[in-house]
């Protein structure tokens, strides 16, 4: 059964100033791919690296020899609703960050319905593993990992998530600086009665086992976790629901690690905040440049 306010609060294109709910998921597959194809023939690549054996499970590296061997490197996670999107069109945030001397990659994932989402976080999973401990043989000098909307979740749940024995596991964790989330959703229960859940058919036990929110109170902080920055990001013209639960996260963390900053970008929904990361000139991609670039000092 729909739940009406809770559908409107959970369906973020419903919240954007520039155009109607259809159009603006429209503009944004348009731009974000656009970008995306400039920075596979712009930027040095290795497109489709294997991190498991499903078809989804891969992921595209950005900078090749043009950068140094030891560059820092942004992983980024798409949004989608766990359900939408791949990593062929998440390529958009590339070029100012590899400017500047920032390796990036983007993940891929099976999305929902073939996979439920307690496989997809454990893709991501498996993914940052693979992808951190790659970076350290590399000799990388620091890495933070990024995603929009659902893959802000996964990004979450999937490194914080992980058992203490499974934490201190890999040398590639220490070089973890960081994690930016931008509008994500971090409590997936009012989920339960939108369209949203059709394909994830989460029911209430589920979606509080998959909830940040929920869970992250009763989670003690491996030593490397408790080293981290969080950038939590958000649109001014985001749902208030979104905005909510990324000022809930910041509240939870607060004091559990090294640092929590919350960034309310102005003038922005809930997808040209990433769809500005293409612009060097964007509020979130310099504060996102700032953070990597002083964090390979330390």
């Amino acid at each position: 059964m729909v739940d009406e306010e809770l559908e409107r609060l959970y369906s973020p294109s419903r919240w954007s100033k520039r155009f109607d709910a259809t159009q603006v998921i429209q503009h944004h597959v348009k731009v974000v791919s656009a970008e995306s194809e400039i920075s596979k023939s712009s930027i040095p690549n290795e497109i489709g690296l294997r991190y498991g054996p499903r078809p989804a499970q891969q992921y595209d590296l950005y900078g090749g020899e043009s950068l140094p061997q030891n560059a820092p490197l942004f992983v980024y996670i798409h949004g989608g609703y766990w359900q939408e999107l791949d990593r062929n069109i998440s390529a958009y945030c590339v070029r100012p960050l590899a400017r500047c001397g920032i390796r990036v990659a983007i993940v891929g994932y099976t999305l929902a319905p073939v996979a439920p989402l307690e496989e997809i976080v454990e893709e991501i999973r498996c993914a940052l593993q693979v992808i951190l401990d790659q970076a350290n043989l590399s000799g990388c000098q620091c890495v933070w990992v990024g995603g929009h909307s659902a893959g802000a979740h996964l990004a979450l749940s999937a490194l914080f998530g992980l058992k203490t024995e499974e934490q201190a596991s890999t040398a590639g964790l220490q070089l973890l600086r960081g994690l930016v989330l931008i509008s994500g959703v971090y409590d997936l229960v009012p989920l339960i009665k939108t369209t949203v859940n059709t394909p994830l058919k989460l029911n209430e036990e589920r979606a509080k086992a998959l909830s940040p929110l929920v869970q992250l109170p009763g989670v003690r902080l491996a030593a490397w976790a408790r080293r981290l920055h969080l950038l939590l990001a958000v649109g001014e013209h985001d749902s208030p629901a979104f905005i909510q639960q990324t000022q809930q996260l910041a509240q939870l963390l607060k004091g559990r690690v090294a640092g929590v900053e919350v960034l309310e970008v102005q003038g922005v929904d809930h997808f040209d905040i990433v769809e500005n990361l293409r612009s060097d000139n964007h509020v979130l991609t310099k504060r996102l440049k700032e953070l990597i670039l002083d964090s390979k000092q330390h």
